[in-house]
């Protein structure tokens, strides 16, 4: 197999991985309408991406995208034969385009962790989350013992209890967005100049997260990226005409 062949195959593989994320989460209701659209979307890029590589077979040596010099050179040269819309970035949030160690050096928050820890100071609040984790503990038991029927049903309750505590608390559009500001996560070294580079190129850069659209986007804006570079396919918390989720 030639290394671009070999190239397209991994394309295919990364947008097959893709599509097994979207649809787990479009069987647990996680993404809503918006995840047929993604993945007929994915399906088209990833196949012409696949179709770009393969063409490039045997045109040129090999070149590691490991090695930071050749990996925009091998972008450009595969968008030259994908053509417009041919290429797109699609990226995990959590602990993928953000670090492990969060801006004071201890662990970065994820999305849930930044609403529950930040988007309220109440006493109610607090033990609202605390008893959560309780009752998912008390319930389920650990994570990597249940089966996968079990770990779809705890998804699914966890899911439902989560979202019943923010809406039952009247979290507010300004304490989410609050909350984005002062987290303690941040983005890994060379994101923000990976999605800079993108929109250089034309390239779309798209997350795909079971977050909060609102939460990313606050980080990113934080963080000094425009939120055009960027489509975030996420959670869209819904608030009334006072601000107040519903």
């Amino acid at each position: 197999m030639s290394n671009y062949a070999a190239g397209s195959v991994t394309a295919l593989l990364c947008t097959l991985m893709l599509l097994g994320t979207v649809r787990r989460c479009q069987s647990m209701a996680l993404m809503g309408p918006m995840a047929a659209e993604l993945q007929s979307a994915v399906q088209a890029v990833g196949s012409k991406m696949a179709q770009a590589a393969s063409r490039l077979g045997g045109t040129r040596k090999f070149s590691s995208l490991r090695t930071r010099d050749s990996f925009w050179e091998e972008i450009d040269n595969m968008q030259d034969v994908a053509g417009a819309g041919g290429l797109v970035v699609v990226s995990d949030f959590d602990r993928t385009m953000t670090s492990f160690k969060g801006r004071d050096g201890t662990k970065g928050e994820e999305c849930h962790d930044i609403v529950f820890k930040h988007a309220s100071a109440s006493p109610e609040w607090s033990e609202s989350i605390r008893q959560l984790w309780a009752d998912t503990s008390s319930k389920f038991g650990p994570f990597s013992e249940l089966s996968p029927q079990q770990r779809h049903a705890f998804c699914e309750w966890w899911w439902e209890e989560a979202n019943r505590k923010m809406v039952a608390h009247r979290l507010t559009r300004d304490a989410v967005k609050e909350a984005a500001e002062k987290c303690n996560t941040r983005l890994r070294p060379g994101c923000a100049e990976l999605i800079r580079k993108c929109g250089e190129r034309k390239v779309p850069f798209v997350v795909v997260s079971a977050g909060f659209t609102d939460v990313i986007e606050g980080i990113l804006e934080r963080e000094g990226i425009p939120k055009d570079s960027v489509l975030v396919h996420a959670n869209k918390m819904r608030f009334d005409d006072r601000g107040v989720l519903e």
